[in-house]
């Protein structure tokens, strides 16, 4: 269940290709956005990091925190086996809370740079949906699986008893 890294950083790259494109604030929106999704970004990964650290055997032990230099993309890893519903919950968290909640910061406060950076932060989730919508079509007649961490790629591998 990996993906292909190649993939994910074209996908990247056109969302941020999209997002500067559809702003009617091109330079202004650059100038904050830049360093806005930078924090943003650590902030998604170590969101990642505590779901699943709460619900690791060791908790944060065994959450590790990394960047792939090649492809210019931080990841969050978590080294020990997870249920279904703890590493879909991890993989979902930072979208939810930096997508969906920065959202609703930026329509009651009306600020436009925070609503930019909500969507930028949930299509930049769309990764960690593909995951997601992937563990969730795989079936198996197995009722014991595991769900681990990919330790050096995109993605999740599935044990099953």
């Amino acid at each position: 269940m990996k993906e292909n890294s190649y993939d994910i950083l074209l996908c990247k790259y056109i969302v941020a290709v999209l997002a500067v494109r559809a702003s009617p604030l091109s330079l202004e929106l650059l100038i904050w956005q830049l360093p806005f999704t930078l924090m943003l970004t650590v902030v998604h990964e170590l969101i990642h990091g505590i779901t699943w650290g709460i619900f690791a055997e060791k908790h944060f032990q065994s959450i590790n925190f990394g960047v792939i230099w090649k492809m210019l993309t931080p990841y969050c890893h978590c080294s020990v086996p997870l249920k279904k519903w703890q590493y879909v919950l991890g993989a979902a968290m930072p979208t939810l809370v930096l997508g969906a909640g920065l959202g609703v910061v930026a329509i009651m406060t009306g600020n436009l740079v925070c609503l930019y950076l909500a969507e930028f932060m949930t299509l930049g989730g769309g990764g960690d949906f593909l995951i997601i919508m992937k563990i969730l079509r795989y079936h198996s007649d197995k009722e014991d699986q595991v769900y681990y961490d990919h330790p050096y790629e995109c993605g999740v591998v599935v044990f099953e008893k």
